[in-house]
C-alpha cells in the first residue's frame, strides 16, 4: 500500500470524525486545555518578568515560537511543548473553522431538502385536489415541476 492512500484514508477518517459539529466543538476544548496546560506550565517555569501569559497567548494564536527562543537553552522541555502548541495552533484552528463551517452546511442542506419534500408533498396535495387526480400520477406531476424548477434556477445562475 502506497503511503497516498495511507494519507487519503487517514483524511477522511479525520473529515468524518469533525463533520459533526458535536465533535468539532470537543476538539475545540481540548485545544483550550492544551492552551491552559500550556499557560500552567509557563505560569510554573518562568518568572513573572517573562511574561508567561502573554507567551502562551501568542502561542496559542499561532504566534512566532522564535520570538521566545531564549526559552530553550534554560527550559528544553517547556521548549519542545511550545512548539508542539504551535504546530497544533497553524493546523488545528483553521481546520476547526472549516469544519464548523462545513457541518453548518449540512444542516443547511439537510433542512432546505427536508423543506423540498414539504414543498413536493403540499404541491401533490393541491394537484390532487384541483385537477383529481390519484396521488401517484400527483406526485409525479410535483416531482417533475420542482425538478424543472430546479433546473431553471441553474439556468439562470449560470448567465
Amino acid at each position: 500500500m502506497s503511503i497516498a492512500r495511507y494519507l487519503d484514508m487517514s483524511g477522511s477518517a479525520v473529515g468524518r470524525f469533525l463533520s459533526s459539529f458535536g465533535y468539532v466543538l470537543t476538539t475545540l476544548a481540548v485545544y483550550l486545555v492544551v492552551c491552559l496546560i500550556t499557560l500552567l506550565g509557563l505560569t510554573m517555569g518562568l518568572p513573572r518578568e517573562e511574561g508567561p501569559s502573554f507567551i502562551a497567548y501568542a502561542i496559542a494564536t499561532g504566534g512566532d515560537p522564535f520570538n521566545f527562543s531564549e526559552l530553550a537553552q534554560p527550559h528544553p522541555l517547556l521548549w519542545v511543548w511550545i512548539l508542539i502548541v504551535h504546530v497544533l495552533s497553524w493546523l488545528i484552528v483553521p481546520v476547526l473553522a472549516a469544519t464548523a463551517i462545513d457541518a453548518a452546511y449540512r444542516k443547511w442542506e439537510e433542512r432546505r431538502e427536508e423543506l423540498e419534500v414539504e414543498l413536493q408533498s403540499e404541491m401533490c396535495g393541491v394537484i390532487e385536489r384541483q385537477l383529481g387526480l390519484g396521488k401517484e400520477e400527483a406526485d409525479l406531476i410535483a416531482a417533475q415541476l420542482l425538478h424543472a424548477n430546479k433546473r431553471l434556477a441553474i439556468k439562470r445562475r449560470r448567465q
